[in-house]
């Protein structure tokens, strides 16, 4: 405000009495004056951030935010606090925690509030609960959050922390509502601004509905400008505010709340899809819900009348739709959405006007889901009315992410009948992918299916413009440095199956797809394109022919899909291999005649090593030429390859083909074979290979090299077996045994006390638990499953509890010791590198 106006005429020495004369005119100068006296600006601060227009702040939440209560309790729904299913039904129903202690003002603040009381700042009600009286002094309130300094904001911070997560419905609602001006004004003093978005992100796993939509809804209207972590987040955060249905709630006190690490049982869940209401109360709240009464039901009794509409949808009414539109729980509007569309209507264009505005996520989910349901009771102009709304929805990012995830979990190749609405897949799927969000993940292989799915359903035409949309999104992703898996970028496959009886319709999309730059996305293109070369019209085989002739960067990779296919079109061999070389000859030919960048991309790619190549889905076709020129690199130690080679053969060769190898190099290059058995079993879990092992431990060139090699197996243990039983399975030449074991001393001790107890062990009791305890002190095991095995045995023993906690702390420090291990060994190996490859 200007400084010139009241502000300007307050005296330096004004008091608060002074302050509040001059009310009407400066919120500002009614701040300052509070600033002289610390307690009725701190009070004025907390009710201002824990209350709003629509909520009054209860003083028990008000105490709380001022520090009396104990911590807050956050739940976290996202990292294992969901909701837990299982067991008897409950004899009560689940309830909120509890404060530590019953937060109560102290005697400062209670004489503080009662002093604005009088001055009419608030208004103290008999339900124990404050409120501003006039809107001023809300402004009031926050112009002392406005004028905060780094200092003065951590106070505040705090307050917004113990309100968001106060056990208050009311507190905790206000706060979230008010995180946008909270924002604004705390975001310039040091880190508040991204500690209130982190606040914001936590409380989308709150108790309460309400709370959770408005911190999604805060957090949505700050998304272009969050880090990219944080949008890297959103998809997460949509589908934790959509998951939420109103058969997860149980109530308090008429809230509505979500039973975050809360027990309910499997009677619980089904209890909760029906209306535990009477006929006359049905009959009392449907009155309501269809009159002009202001008042609409509880929320409560409005979930439980939802219940009632679901099993007769025909008797929910325009008027009962739009009380329900009316609620501020995102679900309980969804709810009725997805009844109200499921059903033939008239007349609702209000209505629908209203559903189309909700930019909940749930609303736009629920829409989908309603209209799919009654799709067949709709005659065309309700199916295009309808259809124009949902196109409008999926048009929004938010809503698109939902409403795609639906329809690929709805439309797949299950429907052999054609009873889904086809119709409108291909309305939607176009807009939704196109408006889908960049940061959010699709579900690559769902999108696969329901595309390919909708081809026995679809014109052609209509199958290429769900095709160009999917380019579309490929070329969107590629530009910004991602890299979709072998589903996303299948589209080739779905392509030709959409317009096999019009080829002439997809030149121009081929032609798009062999311009893409990067290499990886290419090279899925170009193989999927040669395995079909029959179906392939002749400009599309010269399309691809220009392709592997041109002067691109990363051509030996193309060459390299196209001659590594199970059947390789004559043409494309003549196209891409030196005059003279047959891909049928010999592999030791074949390793002499072709380029070396060609053999190195090619066996690379075959072996799917490294990444992305695996990722691509291109690896190991079923190609006999390859497959016996990697058996022969594997053969030759002096081949840059080789250990790829190996690393193939190892696990995908024949039987004992391995095996062989290692037996006949084992005097060649034993030092080279022994490393790379030990990162081979590094990376690995079983893969035991002990033929190959027991062979190269008896070629070992020195006793000191043996020696050697058994202190690097005693060391690679811990990560090699998960109980000493595993052993077996990997070493049977005798030293390595018997240096593996001794090195296990710890392990075996405690195995062997308990294998001589037997069944008894579990009645010794405690002083067996602190026997064992006292063994692995003094000479820790290494394995992890050795610990499992003590605590299978001790945690039916009574006061065993404390032993076990620490046992807990020595299997950790086994499973820690495992990944240093694994890291170690793995860090011996050089990084390959994918030469003339463009990312992503």
């Amino acid at each position: 405000m200007d400084s010139g106006g009241s502000l300007g005429r307050l005296d330096p020495d004004a008091t608060l009495d002074d302050a509040v004369a001059l009310a009407s005119e400066s919120a500002s100068a009614f701040a300052a004056a509070l600033a002289k006296e610390p307690n009725a600006e701190r009070l004025l601060a907390a009710i201002g951030i824990g209350s709003s227009a629509a909520e009054d702040l209860p003083f028990r939440e008000l105490a709380f935010m001022l520090g009396a209560g104990g911590e807050p309790v956050v739940p976290n729904d996202m990292s294992g606090g969901g909701i837990f299913y299982g067991g008897p039904p409950n004899t009560s129903p689940p309830k909120l925690p509890t404060y530590s202690t019953e937060p109560s003002l102290d005697v400062a603040s209670a004489n503080e509030l009662t002093r604005l009381s009088r001055h009419h700042v608030v208004a103290l009600h008999s339900a124990k609960t404050t409120a501003f009286t006039h809107p001023y002094y809300r402004m009031a309130a926050q112009s002392v959050v406005a004028s905060a300094d780094v200092l003065t904001a951590e106070p505040l911070f705090v307050m917004l922390h113990r309100g968001l997560f106060s056990l208050g419905a009311n507190a905790s609602k206000a706060v979230a509502a008010n995180l946008p001006w909270l924002h604004r004004y705390l975001a310039p003093h040091g880190d508040a601004g991204d500690r209130i978005i982190e606040e914001a992100a936590a409380g989308l796993n709150s108790y309460f509905p309400a709370t959770r939509d408005l911190c999604f809804k805060f957090l949505m209207s700050l998304l272009p400008r969050l880090s990219e972590d944080n949008r890297a987040k959103a998809g997460d955060w949509i589908r934790v505010i959509t998951h939420l249905k109103v058969d997860n709630f149980v109530w308090s006190n008429g809230e509505p709340i979500v039973p975050v690490g809360m027990f309910l049982s499997a009677f619980d869940l089904i209890r909760g899809e029906h209306t535990d209401l009477s006929e006359a109360e049905l009959a009392r709240y449907g009155a309501i819900l269809d009159g002009d009464e202001a008042e609409s039901p509880s929320p409560r009794q409005a979930v439980e009348m939802l219940k009632h509409y679901r099993a007769s949808p025909k008797s929910l009414t325009t008027r009962a739709m739009g009380r329900f539109l009316s609620y501020d729980v995102g679900a309980i509007r969804a709810d009725a959405v997805k009844t109200w569309l499921s059903e033939a209507r008239a007349s609702d264009q209000e209505l629908l006007g209203r559903v189309l505005r909700d930019e909940h996520p749930s609303v736009a989910d629920a829409a989908l889901e309603g209209t799919l349901h009654g799709w067949k009771h709709l005659d065309d102009e309700r199916r295009r009315e309808v259809g124009r709304m949902l196109e409008a929805m999926a048009n929004r990012p938010n809503d698109a992410a939902v409403m795609l995830s639906r329809l690929l979990e709805k439309f797949s190749d299950q429907d052999s009948n054609g009873s889904l609405p086809w119709s409108l897949f291909k309305d939607l799927l176009p807009i939704a992918l196109r408006a889908f969000p960049q940061s959010f993940d699709i579900a690559e292989e769902r999108l696969f299916h329901a595309v390919r799915a909708s081809s026995r359903h679809l014109a052609p035409e209509d199958g290429l413009r769900l095709c160009e949309e999917w380019v579309t999104w490929l070329e969107r992703e590629v530009h910004q440095g991602r890299l979709p898996d072998d589903y996303g970028l299948g589209i080739c496959d779905v392509l030709l199956d959409m317009t096999r009886s019009r080829p002439e319709l997809r030149f121009a999309l081929v032609e798009r797809l062999l311009a893409f730059p990067s290499t990886g996305p290419m090279l899925v293109f170009l193989c999927d394109l040669v395995d079909e070369w029959g179906t392939l019209v002749e400009s599309e085989r010269a399309a691809i022919l220009r392709l592997l002739s041109s002067g691109r960067t990363d051509i030996h990779w193309l060459k390299a899909g196209a001659i590594t296919r199970s059947a390789v079109p004559a043409e494309v061999a003549t196209g891409t291999l030196p005059a003279g070389v047959e891909l049928h000859g010999q592999a030791e030919s074949l390793l002499a005649e072709l380029p070396s960048s060609l053999v190195d991309a090619a066996v690379r790619l075959y072996c799917g090593t490294p990444q992305p190549l695996w990722w691509l889905g291109k690896h190991h076709p079923n190609s006999d030429t390859w497959r016996r020129v990697v058996l022969a690199i594997a053969h030759a130690p002096d081949h840059p390859l080789f250990e790829i080679a190996l690393t193939d053969v190892a696990d995908h060769g024949q039987r004992n083909e391995f095996e062989a190898i290692v037996e006949g190099l084992r005097n060649q290059v034993p030092e080279r074979l022994f490393n790379f058995l030990l990162a081979h079993k590094a990376g690995r879990v079983g893969e035991w290979h002990r033929g190959a092992w027991d062979a190269l431990l008896a070629a070992a060139p020195s006793s000191k090299v043996k020696e050697d090699w058994h202190s690097a197996l005693c060391r690679l243990a811990p990560l090699a077996l998960d109980r000493v039983t595993d052993l077996k399975f990997w070493l049977s030449e005798k030293g390595a045994v018997d240096a593996v074991l001794e090195s296990l001393s710890g392990d075996l001790l405690v195995l062997k006390l308990l294998a001589a107890l037997g069944e008894a062990a579990s009645d010794v009791g405690l002083p067996l638990a602190q026997t064992l305890l006292g063994l692995v002190q003094h000479n820790p095991p290494r394995l992890h499953g050795t610990y499992s095995t003590i605590a299978s045995v001790l945690k039916t023993t009574v006061g065993s509890e404390e032993v076990l906690q620490k046992l807990e702390v020595f299997r950790r420090s086994t499973l820690d010791q495992r990944e240093k291990i694994k890291k170690d060994v793995l860090a011996t190996l050089e990084p390959s590198a994918l030469c003339g490859w463009v990312t992503p």
